[in-house]
Order: C-alpha cells, then sequence, then structure tokens
C-alpha cells in the first residue's frame, strides 16, 4: 500500500512512516522479519526537522559517515552558485555519489546500490526533493531526512531571503522498511514497544523473538544485537548521547565560508571531518552496565517518562484495540 504522506514538518513525516510501517498502514509485504512499503510519496510544507537521532539509537559520528559515502563535496561547493541562476518553474539537480558494495562475511553494504539517489532544488516556490531507492526506515530514515534538512539549511544560507520553514520538502522513495532489530530503540524511545509485544502486529513475532537476546543471551553471534541492547539501554536509562540534527552541516564553518566566497578549484573537500554539534557523553547507567537485561518489564519501570509522539490518525481502532493483520498482504517467511 503506497504511502502518500502529507505533514508539516520532517519529524512529521518520520513519525507518520514508522507508525504506518509498524501499524501495517502502509505495509505492501513482508518477509520476515522486515516488512516492506513501495512506491511512497512523502510531502511536508517546510524543512523544519527538529529531532534527535539517539532515540533511535545512533551515535553523531553517523552524520560524516553518511556525507562521505554519498556528497562529493567539491562538486556540491560548485553547485551552490548555479541556484541563484534558477530559471522559474526549473529544478536543479545533485546527483550522489554511486557508492562501491562494502562486503563482509555476514552483512554487506550497498550490495543492490545506492540507497540515495540525488536531491533537487526549485527556486520558485523554494522546495527541495530526495529521491531514494530504498530506506532502512527505523534508523536511516532518520538519518536521510536530517541529510535533506541540511541542504534545505545550506541552501537557505547561501541566498540569504528564505528560511528553511518557507521551503517545501517531497521525498520519492521507491522501497521503505522496518527491520525488526533496528526497529527497538525507537519502539521504546516512541512508546510502542509494550504496545507491540502484546498485540498482533506484523512485526509482534520478531519483535518477542528477539527479547530472548536481551534477557538471556550474553553474547550473540549477530554483532548488531549487541549493538543496539546496548543504545537501547542508554535509552532507558536517560544517558544516550544527544544527537540534534538541527545542527547537521555539509561543510565546516570555515570551509563554508569559503563555499559562499567561491571556493578555489584546488581545494580538496573529499572527506568531511565533524559537520555534526559536539554533544557531551553521558554517564552509562545501570541497564548500559548490565550484559542482558529484561527489556518488556525494564519499559514498564520507565514507561512514563518515554517520549512519546503517535500519529493519532495512523491508529486503525479508535476504541484502544490492537490493529490485527492484513488479510491481502504477501507475506513470507
Amino acid at each position: 500500500m503506497s504511502a502518500i504522506i502529507k505533514a508539516k514538518s520532517m519529524d512529521e513525516i518520520f513519525v507518520k512512516m514508522f507508525d504506518g510501517l509498524v501499524d501495517g498502514t502502509y505495509v505492501d509485504r513482508q518477509i520476515r522479519p522486515s516488512v516492506f512499503s513501495y512506491n511512497n510519496l512523502m510531502v511536508s510544507s517546510s524543512c523544519r526537522y527538529d529531532f534527535d537521532l539517539g532515540m533511535v539509537g545512533l551515535t553523531p559520528t553517523r552524520w560524516p559517515r553518511l556525507i562521505n559515502d554519498y556528497i562529493p563535496r567539491n562538486n556540491l561547493a560548485r553547485w551552490f552558485p548555479k541556484i541563484k541562476t534558477l530559471n522559474r518553474g526549473r529544478e536543479l539537480l545533485f546527483p550522489f555519489n554511486e557508492v562501491k558494495p562494502v562486503v563482509r562475511k555476514k552483512m554487506s553494504n550497498y550490495n543492490y546500490g545506492a540507497c540515495l539517489l540525488g536531491l533537487t532544488y526549485r527556486a520558485y516556490p523554494p522546495k527541495v526533493t530526495l529521491f531514494s531507492r530504498a530506506t532502512n526506515w527505523a534508523q536511516i530514515g532518520a538519518l536521510d531526512l536530517a541529510l535533506a534538512h541540511s541542504f534545505a539549511w545550506h541552501i537557505a544560507d547561501y541566498m540569504g531571503n528564505i528560511d528553511v520553514e518557507e521551503m517545501e520538502f517531497a521525498w520519492l522513495n521507491s522501497n521503505s522498511y522496518l527491520m525488526a532489530i533496528t526497529t527497538l530503540p525507537f519502539l521504546v524511545s516512541h512508546g510502542r514497544l509494550l504496545e507491540v509485544l502484546n498485540g498482533d502486529f506484523l512485526i509482534t513475532r520478531d519483535t518477542k523473538n528477539l527479547m530472548k537476546y536481551f534477557d538471556e543471551v550474553k553474547d550473540p553471534r549477530y554483532a548488531p544485537i549487541t549493538r543496539i541492547r546496548k543504545r537501547t539501554a542508554y535509552i532507558l536509562d536517560g544517558a544516550y548521547q544527544r544527537v540534534p540534527v538541527k545542527h547537521f552541516r555539509l561543510f565546516t564553518d570555515k570551509e563554508w565560508v569559503q563555499v559562499k566566497e567561491g571556493i578555489p578549484d584546488d581545494k580538496d573537500l573529499r572527506k568531511l571531518r565533524g559537520g555534526y554539534k559536539r554533544t557531551e557523553k553521558r554517564p552509562v547507567g545501570t541497564l548500559g552496565k548490565a550484559v542482558t537485561y529484561n527489556l518488556a518489564r525494564e519499559v514498564r519501570r520507565r514507561e512514563s517518562r518515554l517520549h512519546y509522539k503517535r500519529a493519532p490518525e495512523l491508529s486503525v481502532h479508535r476504541d484502544g484495540s490492537t490493529p490485527r493483520r492484513s488479510k491481502s498482504l504477501a507475506t513470507v517467511g
């Protein structure tokens, strides 16, 4: 079921799509342990994005890694002067890098090509459009939105006569999906984990299966489980490192001054070092020091202070009962 989402901010896009995938509203297919939604269009009336990537289990250093994978920054520096010459109704393309597969024994990245394809800017009225092949929504979806927001900030600052609040955003996304393991941090910080565990959602079975790793298995063979368990513990302890996306930049402050003045042709901008606000690391809490813990029990203990920002219009039942599986959904696994 293709998602057509209309929102007022990028935050709202992220939450609406997340809830729609969890509830099954936008799910076309399940291939366990993931659910998939195809041919999606998400539109926001502004490029405002007030989000904390720590809530989805990411750290600040994930930002420069994304930029260095996808953004040829020398090309980007030469792209900005072109936006001032845009004719009315035209859109200017910035293509992203065609990334190479990263081959590992157990898991590889970019096996099927780049996930992000490119971005366009239209000046009249101002609009940023992102084009994607595929997005692991629960974590990378939030990060990809941060990339589009950062482009919008730089464009607004370069032009000097517009603001991100005035810029429309659209995202054409061919394949948005949830993986059970990467969904856990935001299920917790979003306040929906217990609902999923106690309900009959498409992701319920796989989420329950992961609980034994949190509670029993000290050294999983699958390293991401250990990482997600630790990041989720930090969220529950209130000890996760804050990662405010509104401070993400495509250039350092010094580089950005040079770009606005006209970057020299021999300037090397191949690697971004930094580009994010350096936030204090918080002391590790009780759960963060534990190797294993009962996730459901710890969520119940802290339920009152977990962040809850559900999009109410996506609730299938207004009486509080749990959304159930769609019989027409294609399921594999």
